[in-house]
């Protein structure tokens, strides 16, 4: 019998009034990119800011609608913060006199208030998405018996992967030596095979984060998982710090929560907000210490110390606020000096979601990421440092607005329905693919859309291939053989 959900009567009137209004805020903002101003217009980009910012207060209320033990750390209130805060921020520091009118940042500003509100169409476009599903559980549902056993299996399979990333970091350490500890902060040090390595190094901490938490929350209900494993993930988190890669340290930080936030305890508002303000005070601080001269405790340290000054309340907030000059300079350059790409720049993402099939690729390719060709226009050819991109650029330069509206639209499709499918079956597959969602969300808007498949697709196929391996079930709901002895609480 399909369970009843546990969504009030207030908040399902409180969605349909939000959804019609989203539409229209939509429909408004499709007219004004058609009529946007080749002139940087500070009335305009408070328009704007006007509909960005309402769309993120209306899904707020109607968060608020909901029960009062509602779990702010939801992926569509991460996602939507996080992409404000790329696309956003800057331009509204600027129009309200917090941050100066820089060519830098602006690239060009004719196609400045056509680029920001093409953004305000994606937001929008992802918050009609998610919103147009109906929600039917805002928390998870729980079995009313749980197959303890299996729960109890399934946690010392997480440690099990913890113990593998452990030693997989460990060889990836030996395989570099000091490439990974002189000079400063290097994205991807090392060969291909250093690669591989850390992509599997990665997979398997978000595997064993999931598994840990999830498993721990069902048989106690708190973050039960052994003061070791807590000491292992803590000194993982805080190497990955020291080498100054702050998206891998946040997105496996945001795992935790996340499983944590819809298992354990859930996150109220005002948790939420302290999360984001350290975790924008600890970016800053990085983001400074990351360029010492040795990537070392000491040097990292030493520093952030002499350097403290640069470390501001918006130090870090702005530096991710800066990644918005590739969507000016896409909108620049695609279609006047180049061509919409079509789909090529997602080619080496798409195949790097099988592992080793970028080999099979054609050895030359124009430009095989949306990155690496704004970072060719942007720095001239050097590619000595990369000026990334965001999931508006990256989405824009192969399709276009049209593109834009609908890969958004599809994200907050696909988001409602995996939370809504984690909550609803109490699921381990599901719930690694809602925890690793909203992680990868919370970083996505920075980087391109083939990302978010990689990065959940890969835990959410190696749970299957484990369950199928180990004979485990996925669902922990007591069997019908076993006793009810079975189901004591560890």
């Amino acid at each position: 019998m399909e369970m009843q959900g546990d969504i009030s009567s207030t908040q399902t009137f409180a969605r349909l009034i939000l959804v019609p209004v989203l539409g229209l805020m939509f429909l408004v903002s499709l007219v004004a990119w058609l009529i946007a101003p080749p002139v940087l217009s500070r009335l305009y980009m408070y328009l704007c800011l006007a509909l960005a910012i309402g769309a993120i207060v209306f899904q707020f209320i109607y968060h608020a609608s909901g029960p009062r033990t509602t779990n702010w750390f939801s992926v569509d209130i991460i996602f939507m913060l996080a992409f404000f805060t790329v696309h956003f921020v800057y331009p509204l520091f600027w129009a309200v006199g917090l941050a100066p009118s820089s060519y830098e940042i602006w690239i060009n500003e004719a196609v400045v208030c056509r680029a920001t509100m093409m953004s305000v169409c994606g937001f929008l476009a992802f918050a009609l998405g998610f919103n147009v599903l109906a929600d039917r559980y805002s928390h998870v549902q729980w079995p009313v018996l749980m197959d303890n056993i299996t729960l109890q299996r399934w946690r010392t399979l997480g440690k099990v992967f913890l113990v593998i990333g452990v030693l997989v970091a460990g060889i990836y350490i030996l395989l570099l030596g000091e490439l990974l500890t002189i000079g400063v902060y290097q994205s991807t040090p090392g060969e291909y095979r250093e690669h591989v390595i850390k992509m599997l190094l990665v997979t398997l901490m978000r595997i064993a984060f999931v598994l840990l938490t999830v498993a721990a929350a069902m048989l106690t209900g708190k973050w039960k998982i052994g003061w070791l494993s807590k000491i292992a993930i803590l000194m993982l988190l805080a190497w990955i710090l020291i080498l100054g890669d702050r998206s891998l340290a946040f997105g496996l930080a945001a795992i935790l929560v996340a499983a944590y936030s819809e298992y354990a305890k859930r996150i109220s508002f005002k948790k939420l907000v302290l999360f984001i303000a350290a975790g924008f005070f600890l970016a800053g601080v990085v983001r400074v210490a990351r360029y010492s001269p040795e990537r070392t405790v000491s040097s990292f340290v030493k520093t952030a110390q002499e350097k403290s000054e640069e470390i501001t309340w918006d130090t870090g907030l702005m530096n991710f606020a800066g990644s918005v000059r590739t969507v000016y300079a896409a909108v620049d350059i695609v279609p006047q000096q180049h061509d919409y790409f079509y789909g090529r720049l997602e080619i080496s993402g798409l195949a790097g979601i099988i592992p080793f099939s970028r080999r099979l690729l054609p050895k030359k390719i124009e430009y095989t990421t949306s990155a690496s060709y704004l970072t060719w226009v942007m720095h001239a050819g050097d590619f000595s440092s990369g000026v990334g991109t965001t999931i508006i650029a990256d989405t824009y330069m192969d399709f276009g607005l049209i593109g834009v509206v609908a890969v958004m639209f599809g994200v907050g499709l696909l988001s409602k329905h995996i939370q809504q499918k984690a909550r609803a079956t109490c699921s381990l597959t599901w719930a690694v693919a809602h925890a690793c969602l909203i992680a990868s969300l919370a970083l996505i808007p920075r980087y391109s859309m083939t990302y978010l498949v990689r990065d959940v697709l890969w835990p959410v196929l190696l749970i299957l291939l484990a369950s199928k391996i180990l004979s485990l079930g996925r669902v922990p709901n007591l069997p019908a053989e076993m006793s009810i002895e079975q189901v004591t609480p560890s």
